[in-house]
């Protein structure tokens, strides 16, 4: 029940139980207590909403409490300003404190269109004049920038008739956009933000963005998500022993599970992409035997007629059907 309060599934609850050293459910086994849970329901609605609302605490609760906060020095912010602009300073950080801790310049930044970043590092310059900080664009990012502009007069026009003038507009904006000089060079290398998404996805999954966190429990939940991109589950046994705990029979067991998993899960997923691929390569060699086969038979009926059609086609192509 505890884990249906808390929004846990099956691999949530089995990976809370690794991390503690207990034995975990099976999807079955869960399955089967939550439903019991769930029958309950109503009997739950009746005694829940059976009394009246609690009032809300007033504002100024919140202000003395932010205060007393303060005043311990138990505060962690460390920004103030729009969730916008948190990107723009991350990066004049990353960028300014690249040579004094890693010993490395960042020549390039891989975009997905925003170039307010960018603008930035060029404004403060980090290195010397001399270092020049190139920006590549994320390829699965470029088509749907090149019709943000189009979306609009889109819209508007739904179940219309057909404006070919305005149309016209419509696709010389995207076909220039597209074959700016600029752009094409910024995508040559091919680059993508996947491996920032995945990475991104690995801290999130720990600490949910939806939600307000402090800077601690952020900072261990990226710290965690690297450890475990880098080493695997593995990380999660140098992590207890760094913390002065003890790996148990369970946790590695479900940690061997859930790499068994996510092993599997990915081959499957690439299994799938390459039937998908010899499918489509398939469906088109097919087609181009079927278009040669229609223009033997025309060249056919041109030389000799109708009469020895068949014959002609049955020895030049046995598979065909006319």
């Amino acid at each position: 029940m505890a884990s249906l309060i808390s929004g846990m599934g099956p691999y949530s609850l089995n990976n809370f139980c690794e991390y503690l050293e207990m034995p975990g459910l099976h999807q079955k086994t869960f399955n089967t207590i939550a439903k019991r849970v769930y029958s309950q329901n109503e009997r739950l609605a009746e005694e829940i909403f059976a009394g009246a609302w609690i009032k809300r605490e007033t504002p100024h609760c919140y202000e003395q409490w932010r205060q007393e906060h303060i005043e311990k020095g138990e505060c962690t912010i460390n920004f103030e300003g729009s969730s916008g602009m948190m990107e723009v300073w991350a990066a004049e950080v990353l960028w300014g404190r690249s040579v004094q801790r890693h010993n490395l310049c960042y020549t390039t930044m891989v975009s997905d269109g925003n170039s307010k970043a960018f603008n930035k590092l060029l404004e403060v310059q980090p290195y010397s004049p001399d270092i020049v900080i190139l920006k590549e664009d994320c390829i699965n990012h470029v088509g749907p920038l090149a019709s943000t502009n189009t979306q609009t007069g889109h819209k508007q026009r739904v179940h219309t008739l057909l404006d070919y003038k305005l149309l016209r507009q419509h696709l010389e904006l995207i076909y220039n956009r597209l074959s700016s000089v600029d752009l094409l060079r910024r995508c040559e290398l091919k680059t993508t933000q996947n491996p920032n998404e995945s990475f991104h996805h690995a801290v999130w999954s720990r600490c949910s963005k939806k939600n307000f966190h402090s800077l601690k429990p952020v900072e261990f939940a990226l710290l965690s998500a690297a450890a475990e991109q880098n080493s695997g589950p593995t990380a999660l046994s140098t992590i207890k022993t760094m913390l002065g705990f003890q790996e148990g029979e369970h946790g590695q067991r479900l940690g061997q599970a859930r790499e068994r998993k996510r092993v599997y899960k990915s081959s499957f997923e690439q299994q799938q992409k390459v039937k998908a691929r010899k499918k489509k390569t398939a469906a088109t060699r097919e087609k181009k035997l079927r278009r040669e086969a229609q223009h033997t038979r025309r060249a056919c009926f041109e030389v000799c007629g109708d009469q020895n059609l068949s014959q002609l086609s049955s020895f030049f192509i046995p598979n065909f059907q006319s």
